[in-house]
């Protein structure tokens, strides 16, 4: 929504270096899950042209993903070690496995997408990204009730 968009580019302004959005940006998309059933995940994977608009949703933050990464490796928070292109698309591989096996019935969206995000960006960061993603993991998680 354009209300996502606006709120979206107001964090990434606020925000000290692209790997504290980053956080931000998905605590702030993990709230609005709250909202989504386990039936309606359910029932999308049925329809062709629904998977075929999330495929082309996500070739589109695939070309989000590479700037975000460009800007951590030049900001020198992630590894220059990773082959990224590679890592982006087992990232996918991963989410489609999740669906395909519907682990949305077993486990919370919310706590599936916080466990694989948080896992894969912790082994791309630098010794110095990782105290970034730590503070900013300890400062989401304080404003938790």
């Amino acid at each position: 929504s354009q209300q996502s968009r606006t709120e979206v580019i107001s964090i990434t302004e606020k925000s000290a270096n692209p790997l504290e959005a980053y956080i931000r940006i998905f605590n702030f998309k993990l709230n609005e899950l709250h909202s989504i059933s386990p039936l309606f995940l359910s029932e999308v994977q049925r329809y062709e042209s629904v998977k075929n608009f999330f495929n082309e949703e996500t070739a589109k933050r695939s070309q989000y993903a590479m700037q975000f990464v460009e800007a951590c490796l030049e900001a020198g928070l992630f590894r220059r070690d990773i082959n990224y292109e590679l890592m982006l698309r087992v990232f996918d591989i991963t989410g489609n496995a999740i669906m395909k096996n519907e682990l949305y019935r077993e486990f919370k969206l919310i706590d599936i997408i916080y466990t694989i995000n948080i896992t894969y960006i912790r082994g791309l960061c630098t010794p110095q990204g990782l105290a970034v993603l730590d503070e900013a993991i300890q400062r989401i998680n304080k404003k938790k009730p």
